[in-house]
């Protein structure tokens, strides 16, 4: 799931530059299709980045208990740890709906 995620990810990035081309902003098929496109991937993107947020604080957090610290940051740490654990698992299963498969005729007219 993560390597789709990061392909989405650099998809995302690459429509993006796209988007600022003179060529593909005049061009008046193009543009909207990857208007369209960007802003379908852009809530899992920002959703995946929120995710990769969380892993790294929980790293950084992890190196930080290794050099010893006293008792009272020692224990913001395992707080700061726990925070971001809970926030992976949120993030995590917000991602797997958002991946899901959407039914083709949601975007359709009544």
């Amino acid at each position: 799931m993560f390597d789709k995620l990061e392909a989405l990810e650099n998809k995302y990035e690459e429509i993006n530059i796209k988007l600022t081309d003179p060529d593909v902003i005049s061009d008046q098929e193009l543009y909207p299709r990857l208007m369209k496109e960007y802003s379908d991937l852009g809530e899992i993107v920002e959703k995946f980045r929120e995710y990769n947020g969380f892993k790294t604080a929980i790293q950084d957090a992890k190196e930080m208990l290794e050099d010893k610290p006293d008792k009272d940051l020692r224990e913001m740490i395992l707080v700061e740890i726990e925070e971001a654990e809970a926030g992976l698992e949120k993030t995590t299963q917000e991602l797997k709906i958002l991946m899901m498969p959407r039914d083709p005729n949601d975007e359709r007219n009544v």
